[in-house]
C-alpha cells in the first residue's frame, strides 16, 4: 500500500500522526510520493507543501504565510514579526554589526578552535558536546561578545530556546510541551539577566577606554537617534538572538552534512582532496550538497493569515484557509526533480541560490553569511582526518537535536 492510500484509509485523527511518522522515519520515499501524486497534502493538523515552486511561493509571501506561531515563544523579537518597522530596522542594524568584512576573521577563528579540539582528541571524540556545539559557542563568546559567560549555560539557554521555538507547537504533539516551555522561559530569564550584566560591564569598560571589537561592543558604541526606536530593550533582545540562532542550528547542520559525506565515500574523498589543495569554494560546495540531501529540518512552518490558493492555475492548486498551519517541506523541495534533476545524485554544481539551507525570503537567516563559512569550516577539519568513521550513529535521545555522536580516526592525524 502506498503512503497516500494508507493515509486516506486511516481515521481522520490518525492521519497527521501517520504523516509525521513517515516524515521522521522515511522522508525521502514519502516526499517523493507526495511530489508525484499529491504535492499539497491537507491533514487535520496542518497542510504539507512538497514541490519546490510551491514552497517558494509560500515562503516568499510573508503577508499571507506569517510567523504568527513564533510570537508566543519569542515575544517581540524581530524573528517573530513579518514585514513590520521593528523587523526592518532591527535586521538592518544587526546585519550592519555582523559585517561581511569579518568573514576571514570568523573562518580563521572557527578553524583554529576546531583544529585545536580535534588535535587534542587523539583519534576519538564525542563530536556534539566537544565540537558541533562547542565551536559555535566559542564564536558567541569571542566574536559576538558574550565574553564572561559560562559555555555550559550558553549551550543550555540556546538549547531550550530553540526547542521551544521550533519544535514545541501543537502540530509537534509534544507530550512534554508545558515543561519544555517552562524551561525555555527560565533560560530566557537567565539569559536576559546575564546580558544586562554583560552590557553594564562593557559600558564600564568603554568608559575606561577598554574597547574590544565584538558585536555587542559595536552595538554599544553606536549612537541610535531616538526617532528610529532602537531602544536599550531592543538592543538587549537582539543580543540574545545572536546566541539563540547560532548554536543548535550549526550543530544540526554540521552533523547532518558530515554524516551524509560519511555515507558517500566517493564524495568524501573528493571533498578531502579539495580541502587538501586549499580549494575552499569546491570544498564548501560538497558540504552544501550534503546538506541538500540531509537538511537540518524537513520543513519551515508558517500560519496563513487569510484564504489563499497555492499553485493557482495548475492541476495541484489548493486553497488553504485562513488560520492553517503550513509546513513548507524544504527537504522535499530540495529533491524536486523539476528543480534538481536526478535529485538523489551527489552533484556539487547545483544552484545554491535555489536551496533553503538558511531560510528563504523575508526570514532568511540573519547570520546567513556567517553560517556559510562556519558550517563548512567545522566540517573541513573533520574531513581532513585520516580514515574518519562512526563508532556509533548520531543519537538524538528522543529529541529534535543531535545529542551524541561518537567518531574515530587514525591516531595521530588531526
Amino acid at each position: 500500500m502506498s503512503y497516500l492510500a494508507e493515509f486516506d484509509a486511516a481515521a481522520p485523527d490518525d492521519r497527521w500522526p501517520l504523516a509525521k511518522g513517515w516524515m521522521e522515519r522515511e522522508p525521502s520515499a514519502f516526499f517523493r510520493e507526495l511530489r508525484r501524486d499529491r504535492p499539497i497534502l491537507v491533514t487535520p493538523a496542518c497542510t504539507l507543501v512538497a514541490r519546490h515552486a510551491d514552497v517558494v511561493e509560500c515562503m516568499s509571501n510573508a503577508e499571507v504565510f506569517t510567523v504568527e506561531l513564533y510570537r508566543s515563544k519569542m515575544g517581540t523579537y524581530m524573528l517573530a514579526q513579518d514585514d513590520t518597522p521593528d523587523h526592518s530596522r532591527d535586521k538592518a542594524i544587526m546585519r550592519t554589526m555582523l559585517s561581511r568584512d569579518d568573514l576571514p576573521r570568523i573562518r580563521a577563528l572557527i578553524g583554529e578552535v576546531t583544529a585545536e579540539i580535534l588535535a587534542g582528541a587523539r583519534g576519538r571524540i564525542e563530536a556534539v558536546s566537544r565540537v558541533t556545539r562547542r565551536v559555535p559557542i566559542e564564536l558567541v563568546i569571542r566574536y559576538f561578545g558574550f565574553s564572561t559567560a559560562d559555555p555550559k549555560k550558553l549551550a543550555r539557554w540556546s538549547y531550550w530556546s530553540q526547542y521551544d521555538s521550533f519544535y514545541n507547537h501543537d502540530f509537534d504533539r509534544q507530550r512534554r510541551s508545558a515543561p519544555i516551555h517552562r524551561r525555555s522561559r527560565k533560560a530566557a530569564a537567565e539569559m536576559a539577566a546575564y546580558i544586562g550584566e554583560e552590557i553594564a560591564a562593557k559600558i564600564a569598560g568603554i568608559q575606561k577606554g577598554e574597547v574590544r571589537d565584538d558585536v555587542v561592543t559595536r552595538m554599544l558604541l553606536t549612537r541610535y537617534p531616538p526617532a528610529i526606536g532602537f531602544t536599550p530593550e531592543r538592543l538587549g533582545l537582539n543580543v540574545g538572538g545572536l546566541l539563540i540562532g547560532a548554536v543548535e542550528t550549526t550543530s544540526q547542520s554540521v552533523t547532518g552534512a558530515l554524516a551524509e559525506l560519511l555515507r558517500r565515500p566517493r564524495a568524501l574523498a573528493e571533498a578531502k582532496q579539495a580541502a587538501l589543495r586549499g580549494d575552499l569554494e569546491t570544498f564548501d560546495r560538497h558540504v552544501f550538497e550534503a546538506l541538500r540531501l540531509r537538511p537540518l529540518s524537513p520543513y519551515l512552518f508558517r500560519k496563513s493569515a487569510r484564504d489563499y490558493t497555492v499553485a493557482k492555475g495548475t492541476a495541484r492548486q489548493t486553497t488553504i484557509p485562513a488560520g492553517t498551519t503550513v509546513l513548507a517541506l524544504i527537504a522535499s523541495a530540495m529533491r524536486d526533480e523539476d528543480e534538481f534533476p536526478l535529485p538523489e545524485e551527489f552533484n556539487i554544481h547545483r544552484p545554491l541560490e535555489r536551496t533553503f539551507h538558511l531560510g528563504w525570503g523575508l526570514h532568511e537567516c540573519l547570520g546567513k553569511h556567517i553560517g556559510m563559512v562556519m558550517i563548512p569550516e567545522i566540517v573541513r577539519h573533520f574531513v581532513l582526518l585520516d580514515e574518519l568513521r562512526e563508532r556509533a550513529p548520531i543519537d538524538c535521545k528522543g529529541g529534535p537535536f543531535p545529542e551524541r555522536w561518537e567518531l574515530e580516526w587514525s591516531a595521530g592525524e588531526a
